[in-house]
């Protein structure tokens, strides 16, 4: 079940006094033997909306092999404002936004992101994280 977590949860962990706050999305990794795929969605936002409808699609094909997770940032004509600190603060240039991380022996390494991916792109690099955390799982095992 792919988990979501409103952008204004994230952002009341944010230190108020940082004049440059940034939200390190490598904390929703917490498997060391999958990769975790993390969904940045927008309300209002036309490529969201024909995303999201897929990731009941993604949940299925990668479920006990991923993480899937999603941040979800709400927005409307009169309020943009969440949005606006989400880009700046998540370091996203556009919704819909997809980072992959993989956990390793050198921490939890971004192997993708891309903004307004296809669901066919997103599938093929979940499948390549999967690979890479194969052989880093390896390494792992060999460094013991």
């Amino acid at each position: 079940m792919v988990r979501t977590t409103q952008f204004s949860d994230l952002e009341s962990q944010l230190d108020i006094f940082d004049k440059f706050p940034r939200f390190s999305l490598d904390k929703f990794v917490k498997d060391e033997t999958r990769p975790t795929a993390i969904i940045i969605t927008r309300d209002g936002c036309s490529d969201s909306a024909k995303f999201e409808q897929y990731i009941p699609d993604l949940e299925n094909l990668f479920s006990g092999k991923a993480i899937l997770e999603r941040v979800h940032v709400k927005y409307s004509e009169n309020n943009k404002e969440e949005s606006d600190r989400a880009k700046r603060i998540l370091k996203i240039s556009g919704y819909h936004t997809v980072i992959i991380y993989v956990p390793s022996p050198y921490g939890n390494l971004e192997s993708y992101r891309e903004t307004e991916p296809e669901i066919e792109r997103v599938t093929e690099q979940i499948n390549k994280a999967l690979d890479r955390t194969e052989i880093y799982q390896k390494l792992k095992i060999r460094a013991s």
